[in-house]
């Protein structure tokens, strides 16, 4: 298919050619090899794999697409020499930052018409052009943009005390100002909780309510599960064992979505089907196609900026193009940390928060004496990732192989520990959400319970019937689980970024991050079959998660330090990068989104008292970024204050850590 889609599974501009039929090899994988001729496709690039049933059109619902990624696009084009063209589309392209244009045809001019220009030169220009888009581009639509849900001045997401800021003409309310889109949210629900209405299982189900998720950490937390073991990975499957070969992605059971809903891409054939190719929004399937986080923006279009519930292309918006998507994958991949830190190395100079490090990392509770967070197998050094070696080892009783990494999905029992949230304020207009799969969940079709773990076997016990949680879910099917056991799953988000960018959970249910550590002590959380088989049964004393008031007030002053440790070395990149920019524009603009890091330190830290000399050496540096807005950006004095408020984080960053 060529580019003329941009970004569509089909447009009626493409052209469409027809590769082969997948076929099975002895691990039960679908693969599909092809020789492409030379002359046949010198000229053509690939926008998007189709895949349908035999016999059927591309264009039919039901069939599933997946796009390559914006590295795979440009080291393609640069093997084939096709960069300089690629410029030119680039510096084509309509944006409001005419300077970033400029930029693209400067390093196009500076190559000459032959010369192969290195893809690493395009992509600072390019992620440039992605924050430009991202919070100006409209796609005629609604007058929505991205960062109408994921404002850069608040975390990259919204939460109701920033609603509460907005005019009341501001897009974001677009529902109570447009009577074409009075469905398109639930007005309560967004302004007294902070959710968006979503239709995760395809726009021929109701939608269901969930917070925006921060944009932060992303090239981090994509990765779906992961073989790491170097011989291959072994699962168990219905007709015997898959073999997973080392990198490879791990499969997972069948999930059969309703024909046409696009969420998520999988074959209803197999009992063992693939993850979708990268981990998007809150059950881990939030992007149409492959489910990749250059499609997300497709889907986030459809979903959001569109004038009509008809959501017609080209009609009610317009799909980015090719090289728009490919901006906005790079600008959203560059936003805040791009790789784990080594959590474990840290030593905090607060005994405290020390205390909760080794609370965060204990995964047994030796008969019950000690308090146990076991956040690490979940949250592997704080991030999004399943800790390989804890993680490993509780599955790894149960048959799964202990070479296992990447972001997983797990069931929180948040939406039953907080029912009335949604519907006591707006009742009736979502159904219960079950995170990842789209298979309903209704009275007969998948049952509940629970594990009785005090034996030398888990025993599983079934609620009886009418206890099923409704909505849209994954069923369970053996050997992975209890076969037709109702299955909720959503994804695991990163914690270093937590603290700032509450409230928690799918649906905003905990305002605080100490109230939202405490729900994991609870009933609702710890008596779930998936928790009390994986985490209460391995346990020395049958304990999934135990901690007491001060172990959850230590293990939020850990993740608060590592938030406001975050914030600092954001705030010092962009002090830094302010220093070398190219207007006094471009550079206020850097201090300003420092000085909202540093807000955000200030703010984890004294919410409850930590670090008081580290919170005002913080203050010193907001005062003297202020102070250097208001100089010439070119000034040397101005250059002075913004190294002198650099060096007064790293002074913050000393009283909490030891180097």
């Amino acid at each position: 298919m060529d580019d003329k889609a941009g970004g569509a599974a089909v447009d009626k501009g493409d052209e469409l050619y027809r590769l082969g039929t997948l076929t099975r090899d002895k691990n039960d994988i679908a693969r599909l090899s092809v020789k492409l001729g030379p002359e046949q496709f010198k000229n053509f690039e690939v926008d998007a794999v189709i895949v349908t049933r035999n016999g059927r059109d591309p264009s039919e619902k039901g069939a599933l697409y997946g796009m390559p990624k914006t590295f795979q696009r440009l080291y393609t084009k640069k093997s084939r020499g096709q960069l300089n063209d690629y410029l030119a589309e680039l510096s084509s392209q309509e944006s409001q930052s005419r300077a970033l244009v400029q930029q693209f045809m400067n390093i196009r001019d500076a190559h000459a018409a032959n010369t192969i220009v290195d893809p690493d030169v395009l992509v600072d220009p390019m992620v440039a052009f992605g924050a430009d888009l991202f919070v100006n581009e409209t796609f005629e639509g609604n007058g929505r943009t991205c960062a109408t849900c994921h404002a850069p001045q608040n975390n990259f997401t919204i939460d109701p005390a920033f609603i509460a800021t907005l005019p009341n003409d501001d897009p974001l309310f677009v529902a109570e100002t447009n009577p074409d889109l009075a469905d398109l949210e639930v007005p309560i629900l967004l302004r007294e909780r902070g959710l968006i209405l979503e239709n995760v299982d395809g726009f021929d189900n109701p939608g269901v309510m969930r917070s925006p998720n921060h944009t932060l950490a992303l090239a981090t937390t994509l990765s779906p599960p992961t073989c790491v073991d170097p011989d291959g990975c072994v699962l168990p499957g219905l007709e015997g064992p898959t073999v997973i070969p080392f990198g490879e992605q791990i499969v997972q059971m069948d999930l059969t979505p309703p024909e046409g809903s696009g969420f998520p891409p999988i074959d209803p054939g197999p009992p063992l089907v693939a993850f979708p190719i990268e981990r998007t929004g809150w059950g881990g399937d939030g992007a149409p196609g492959s489910g990749s986080l250059r499609e997300f923006s497709v889907g986030a279009v459809f979903q959001h900026f569109t004038q009509s519930l008809d959501r017609v292309p080209g009609e009610d918006f317009r799909i980015p193009t090719a090289v728009e998507l490919d901006a906005l994958e790079l600008f959203q991949l560059s936003l805040g940390r791009t790789e784990d830190i080594d959590v474990r190395a840290i030593q905090f100079r607060n005994a405290s928060v020390e205390m909760g490090k080794e609370l965060f990392f204990r995964a047994d509770t030796e008969g019950g004496s000690l308090d146990a967070g076991k956040c690490a197998l979940c949250h592997f050094n704080a991030g999004a990732n399943v800790d390989p070696e804890i993680f490993g080892a509780q599955v790894a009783q149960f048959g799964f192989p202990q070479g296992l990494f990447g972001n997983f999905n797990f069931s929180t029992g948040v939406g039953h520990a907080v029912p009335n949230l949604t519907e006591a304020a707006a009742p009736g207009v979502a159904p219960p959400d079950g995170g990842f799969g789209i298979l309903p969940l209704e009275t007969g079709n998948c049952f509940e319970g629970q594990f009785d773990v005090s034996g030398p076997f888990p025993v599983f016990i079934p609620n009886p019937p009418g206890n099923e949680p409704g909505g849209f879910g994954g069923i369970a099917q053996n050997p992975f689980f209890v076969g037709g056991h109702c299955l909720e799953q959503f994804n695991t988000p990163p914690l270093i970024e937590a603290a700032d960018t509450g409230p928690f959970f799918h649906n905003n249910a905990f305002d605080t991050l100490e109230e939202a550590i405490a729900f994991y002590t609870t009933p609702q959380f710890n008596d779930q079959s998936v928790i009390q088989l994986f985490m209460a049964f391995p346990d020395s004393g049958k304990v999934a998660i135990q901690l007491g008031p001060e172990s959850v007030a230590s293990i939020g002053k850990f993740l608060r330090v590592l938030n406001a440790l975050e914030n600092l070395r954001q705030s010092a990149e962009l002090n830094q990068a302010s220093l070398g920019a190219g207007s006094n524009n471009a550079a206020n603009q850097l201090v300003s989104q420092s000085i909202f890091e540093l807000k955000d330190s200030k703010k984890v830290l004294s919410e409850v008292g930590l670090h008081p000399l580290g919170v005002a050496l913080i203050d010193s540096a907001i005062s003297l970024n202020f102070s250097a807005q208001q100089l010439s950006w070119n000034s040397p004095f101005r250059k002075s204050l913004v190294s002198l408020s650099t060096d007064l984080m790293k002074g913050a960053r000393k009283t909490m850590v030891k180097e």
